[in-house]
């Protein structure tokens, strides 16, 4: 089930990340896009602001999946995600059903920005 159905730049997308500057940098990329965003920092503050902003589209660190939030991420099945992994790493950590695209540190805008776009195509 999509919350939305208005046009891709006024989707809200969401970054969610225990790392405070790799959510700012995926966020400064995707604002300067047009897309708009939210970023959250741990489960309670990523909970609150997935009911609040209804997101399109969830882009989550590996790092903050390996912690509890896995298990809840995929009761949140209506939700597509973008992982971002650690260069070193050669898989997603644990199985999300709703998972369409990954994307691995450094991040290229341009990769992510096309991952994006496909995922709402």
């Amino acid at each position: 089930m999509m919350h939305c159905n208005v046009k891709d730049k006024d989707k809200i997308i969401g970054i969610i990340d225990s790392h405070i500057q790799t959510a700012v940098s995926v966020s400064q990329i995707l604002d300067y896009a047009g897309y708009k965003t939210f970023q959250a920092y741990n489960e309670e503050d990523a909970r609150n602001k997935i009911i609040r902003f209804k997101p399109c589209l969830l882009i989550i660190s590996s790092s903050f999946i390996e912690d509890k939030t896995c298990t809840w991420i995929k009761e949140v099945s209506e939700y597509k995600v973008i992982v971002i992994l650690m260069s070193h790493e050669g898989k997603t950590p644990c199985n999300i059903k709703n998972i369409v695209a990954t994307i691995t540190k450094p991040i290229d805008s341009e990769k992510l920005l096309d991952k994006i776009k496909n995922a709402l195509a």
